[in-house]
């Protein structure tokens, strides 16, 4: 029996591009991630990106049935 690989953010391959924090200073954009997403790191996109990040701590890479909540954060 083969052992369960982690699936990490970390360990995904390919890695996605990482874009320096100088790079990011010049986009205009807003980050929704999952608390719980596996893919991507959540807490290090909030670190990186603190005033244009929004956690969802509850959900995954995939966030359905969000859509209010984020209308709601975004009209504030």
């Amino acid at each position: 029996m083969k052992a369960k690989r982690s699936s990490s953010a970390a360990d995904r391959e390919p890695r996605l591009p990482v874009f320096t924090d100088e790079q990011l200073a010049k986009l205009d954009l807003l980050v929704i991630v999952g608390g719980r997403d596996r893919m991507l790191d959540a807490q290090e996109t909030k670190r990186r990106l603190p005033e244009r990040t929004v956690v969802l701590p509850k959900a995954g890479h995939v966030a359905p049935a969000q859509t209010e909540r984020v209308l709601e954060w975004l009209r504030k």
